[in-house]
């Protein structure tokens, strides 16, 4: 099965590396999403999760994690480079790298080496519970999937 198969999430939501966190935070509240691609120059240059949301929270409050403050940038939490793979490498191949490298997401970019799309460890775990379970799948809906 080719990563194309199972590309639910076609198109980024991004941000700019410039952008503060407390911005970052509301674009993952707002669509409801635990991953966003960083971009410069029209170029991604990394990725921003939630996780980060959450450390530069703590780092900035001391530890209760009420504020993010405008002042902190994307560009000093995201990571950087971004994980990539292609619309035709196997799903195998993806999830083995998932696990190996102990991420949560890779961007999906076609023969071109354009960016189309995210998988999340999310995705998979979706499609596993279509393989082995007989009832319709009511994730996909909640998840917009």
């Amino acid at each position: 099965m080719k990563v194309s198969d199972v590309l639910v999430t076609r198109g980024l939501i991004t941000i700019a590396h410039d952008a503060s966190m407390a911005e970052a935070a509301k674009v993952l509240k707002d669509a409801r999403i635990r991953h966003l691609p960083v971009t410069r120059d029209n170029t991604i240059v990394g990725i921003i999760s939630d996780r980060d949301i959450q450390r530069a929270s703590t780092l900035v409050t001391g530890g209760n994690g009420s504020t993010i403050q405008e002042y902190k940038k994307v560009y000093e939490y995201m990571t950087s480079p971004v994980n990539k793979m292609n619309t035709n490498d196997s799903v195998a191949h993806l999830t083995r790298e998932m696990i190996r490298m102990k991420i949560s997401s890779f961007i999906i970019e076609d023969e071109k080496g354009t960016p189309v799309g995210i998988i999340t460890t999310e995705d998979l775990l979706l499609l596993l519970l279509d393989k082995i379970d007989d009832k319709p799948n009511p994730f996909r809906k909640l998840f917009g999937r």
